[in-house]
């Protein structure tokens, strides 16, 4: 997920591994010509490794690297190493150390698989993103008014309020028991049904949708994303009121 400079020939670096979720670890040697982890230690790629871990110890001894998987097209494609980089990212901000995550660590490999080129990154990253929040337990509601419980109407915008974790009808009062008013997107109807099957989707209403998920999550870890700019411009972007 990252990597640091240790000293002239050791660096540290952060892994997530499928058993162990986030694991902080010294290479030592890695940066050597003769390095004896195969292939180097590169940013996504996925391999088998050999870990030391000490419960009083930050950092673990990575003794073993075989490099298994590398995806190409984040090497072909400036856009497509942005939504990875933008992916691990999120991995890092919503999960902890040693918390394994199987799901997260699932999402993110079949993310880097089908991310291409030649494509739109916009599903990928949407699935993603959702398969993400699943498994941290922060799937919004959007099947129905996340107040109530009750079905949405018919009519074809809603509105999404973080704070709560889904939607709500577009004229009901975003406001707490005490009266203080919480921050609401309005959200058309088809880009909820893009989250909920983004296969089936149009292209702008799974961009649309994406750039929801994206916006929740930001909400959630309480930060910018540094990788958000990146892959979605438009959520960073400052406006003149």
């Amino acid at each position: 997920m990252r990597q640091w400079d240790w000293s002239e020939t050791s660096q540290t670096v952060s892994i997530l591994s499928r058993t162990h979720g986030l694991v902080r670890a010294i290479a030592k040697g890695s940066r050597r010509p003769n390095t004896p982890f195969s292939g180097g230690i590169e940013l996504l790629t996925r391999a088998e490794v050999g870990l030391i871990i000490k419960p009083a110890n930050d950092l673990a001894l990575l003794t073993e690297w075989h490099l298994v998987e590398h995806f190409p097209a984040l090497r072909q494609s400036l856009r497509v190493y942005h939504a990875g980089l933008y992916a691990a990212e999120l991995v890092v901000r919503m999960i902890l150390d040693h918390d394994p995550h199987p799901d997260a660590f699932d999402a993110l490999l079949e993310l880097l698989r089908a991310l291409q080129p030649g494509s739109s990154t916009d599903g990928p990253l949407l699935r993603y993103q959702k398969a993400l929040l699943l498994a941290c337990g922060y799937t919004p509601v959007i099947d129905r008014d996340v107040a109530t419980g009750a079905p949405l109407s018919d009519a074809p915008v809603a509105q999404f309020v973080p704070e709560l974790g889904g939607v709500v009808p577009a004229q009901a009062p975003a406001t707490t028991a005490e009266g203080r008013k919480m921050e609401s997107w309005p959200v058309r109807k088809t880009t909820l049904t893009a989250v909920v099957d983004p296969r089936s989707a149009s292209g702008e209403d799974v961009s649309r949708a994406s750039r929801l998920l994206a916006a929740y999550i930001r909400t959630l870890i309480g930060t910018t994303p540094h990788t958000l700019g990146l892959v979605f411009p438009s959520l960073t972007r400052k406006t003149r009121g």
